[in-house]
């Protein structure tokens, strides 16, 4: 899998593919796009200046067009006084994806888990790109708590060079700065 910057290709196939997986699974397609039209807005205003911008990206399958599942992250600058933060607000999965999962579908399961991974790695590697010295990572519901408790402890016991904390619904993770 592969953490991406939407294109305009990649979402009109993206949208393409949702909307037959919607109908599939009984969902309504104008759904659909309403879910991805921020996706849209994104790259209309990709190179607006903005103090709080929304960039689109979406987790991949290798060499693939159709996006696994939608990653809506949010560049903040807070100004020359301030450290630049990126937030991952929301993932959104494919509606296919999306009804496995709620199925308890083993194999929807493992994937969401890898997409999730994917999306955290790759935001924290587009914080770089982006200039920011802090990730920060919303979870909306009990499941995704639970997530970042796990990822906490997890980082918490790595030797490295970030330091991993909670605040409220927030993981945030902050690039350690050396001074010389």
């Amino acid at each position: 899998m592969e953490f991406l910057l939407f294109t305009p290709n990649k979402l009109k196939s993206t949208l393409t593919k949702w909307q037959q997986e919607a109908e599939l699974v009984d969902l309504f397609p104008l759904e659909v796009e309403r879910r991805l039209s921020w996706v849209d807005e994104s790259l209309v205003k990709a190179n607006l200046p903005e103090s709080n911008k929304t960039i689109a990206y979406g987790v991949f399958q290798t060499n693939q067009d159709v996006a696994i599942c939608t990653c809506e992250l949010v560049l903040s600058d807070r100004g020359q006084l301030a450290d630049k933060w990126l937030k991952m607000l929301k993932i959104t999965l494919s509606p296919q994806i999306e009804c496995l999962v709620q199925l308890e579908n083993t194999a929807a399961i493992q994937t969401v888990v890898q997409a999730y991974k994917t999306a955290t790695l790759g935001a924290f590697n587009a914080r770089l790109e982006n200039d920011a010295e802090v990730l920060k990572l919303y979870a909306r519901s009990e499941g995704q708590l639970n997530l970042h408790s796990a990822l906490l402890t997890s980082l918490q016991e790595n030797d490295s060079c970030i330091t991993v904390s909670t605040e409220g619904r927030w993981l945030v993770l902050k690039t350690i700065k050396e001074y010389s």
